[in-house]
């Protein structure tokens, strides 16, 4: 047979791919396993939660008989990422960090403690941050 389309609600806009897929015979039933990543960006499925698709595997009887079994497999990767924003926000409601306060966006702001708390290497951030800036100066002044 042939899988011509993988569908999910939350995939991006460019669908999903079918990767890294391999059929198994295994006594009297055939099975199918294979991963899922956007077919635009590469990077592996996920659900709208934001867990990551491991695989999928579909079994079936090798005879033609009926009734077949599909098993997806999740990973809670983005468990820690939810957990370091929660503790971010908790600094904000304490008063220890701006980074989400009524203040505009700052990525440095909410990105800086984000890689800290996970663990992260530090980051040169480069023309975000205003103390590595130059003093402003007019149009026509030296």
């Amino acid at each position: 047979g042939v899988i011509g389309r993988v569908r999910a609600r939350s995939a991006a806009p460019g669908g999903l791919r079918l990767i890294d897929g391999r059929l198994e015979d295994r006594g009297g039933e055939r099975r199918l396993r294979f991963g899922l990543a956007d077919a635009v960006a590469g990077l592996t499925a996920r659900l709208a939660d934001g867990s990551a698709v491991l695989e999928v595997e579909i079994a079936w009887p090798a005879d033609g008989g009926s009734g077949a079994e599909a098993v997806l497999s999740v990973a809670d990767d983005f468990a820690a990422l939810a957990a370091a924003a929660d503790r971010l926000a908790e600094a904000a409601l304490a008063g220890a960090s701006d980074a989400l306060g009524e203040a505009p966006f700052r990525r440095v702001a909410l990105l800086r403690p984000l890689f800290a708390d996970l663990g992260m290497a530090p980051v040169a951030w480069c023309c975000l941050e205003a103390d590595g800036l130059p003093p402003p100066r007019r149009a026509g002044e030296p």
